[in-house]
């Protein structure tokens, strides 16, 4: 097996491990257009036409193609898995159940948004564990903040909340994203403690 079918093979076995046999089967089933499904579809067609990216017949699926590639990475990152071999961990070093069940939830989700938003999410924890000195503790609290940032050295945690937004929000989804997300990182206030009982406020809108 070639290498660029090889890792369109790897792309895709990740992809349907993120559901449970049943979970994927329904979710083929009843939603068709489901991003994750789309994605493992696009992944069959570059297995059948062996591993290679033809030009330009294939052109309306390169930022389609780059995407599978990096939502792949985020979840190998995240999961605790091999970024190199596109390799599914068990998510043991993100979150605790509650975390790993929202995530499982959201990938479900029939929203339009539901599966952009969860990677605004799972992008900025993948981000943080491939640096040094940062602790990260993932949360899904309700009407707290979606993430803790512990520094090394630094006494000051960082509440940080990830809003999804793209071309299509409106104004008045940008003032109700960033009003809720400053509720939610208050609330960390009563939550978080540190030596010197102060806090550091950060909104992460994703685009």
């Amino acid at each position: 097996m070639s290498d660029s079918l090889q890792h369109f093979t790897s792309q895709q076995r990740l992809i349907k491990e993120l559901f449970a046999k049943e979970d994927w089967l329904k979710l083929c089933q009843r939603q068709p257009n489901h991003p994750a499904v789309n994605k493992y579809r696009i992944c069959q067609q570059m297995i059948e036409q062996g591993g290679i990216i033809k030009f330009p017949e294939n052109s309306d699926i390169l930022a389609e193609l780059t995407s599978i590639l990096l939502d792949n990475y985020i979840f190998a990152k995240i999961s605790g898995g091999n970024t190199t071999h596109f390799s599914l961990g068990d998510f043991a070093n993100y979150g605790d159940l509650k975390v790993k069940q929202n995530i499982e939830s959201q990938l479900k989700n029939e929203k339009t948004d539901a599966f952009s938003s969860l990677m605004t999410e799972l992008s900025f924890g993948a981000w943080f564990l491939s640096k040094q000195g940062f602790q990260l503790t993932a949360t899904e609290d309700e009407g707290l903040a979606d993430f803790k940032i512990d520094i090394h050295g630094h006494p000051i945690p960082i509440a940080v909340e990830c809003k999804h937004i793209d071309t299509s929000t409106n104004e008045s989804r940008y003032q109700s994203d960033i009003k809720k997300a400053n509720k939610q990182i208050k609330n960390w206030k009563t939550t978080l403690s540190t030596e010197e009982g102060k806090y550091k406020d950060k909104i992460s809108l994703g685009l």
